[in-house]
């Protein structure tokens, strides 16, 4: 399932010689005009358990965002009307992560219920 969501962002712009009438315009502005949009595409994995409950293995959100976008924000997004269940493991990229962790466009989270053997 691809999820897309919307907000504004800044983006960070840096004169070069090719667009130098441009950048000379951009840098007499004031920041406020400066406003663009920054988008993003995450792609979600469940695992075991939550991938059960929420019938689903993986999903894809795409949009934009206006603040920095954490793990547990790309859970809110993926799954409004479900709450983070408890004790919830978290990686990024396949390294262990937390839910506080910020997430980059291209980034995999996986979301996965505690692990135990036996």
């Amino acid at each position: 399932m691809k999820i897309t969501y919307a907000g504004v962002g800044l983006k960070a712009m840096k004169p070069n010689n090719m667009n130098k009438s441009l950048n000379d315009s951009l840098l007499t502005q004031p920041a406020s005009q400066l406003e663009t949009q920054v988008t993003m595409t995450i792609k979600i994995r469940y695992f075991a358990s939550l991938k059960e409950s929420l019938e689903k293995s993986e999903d894809e959100i795409s949009g934009s965002e206006n603040a920095p976008l954490t793990a547990k924000k790309v859970w809110q997004i993926a799954n409004p009307k479900k709450q983070l269940p408890e004790n919830i493991l978290v990686a990024i990229n396949m390294d262990y992560a937390t839910l506080d962790d910020l997430v980059q466009d291209g980034d995999e989270v996986a979301f996965f219920p505690p692990v135990t053997g036996g």
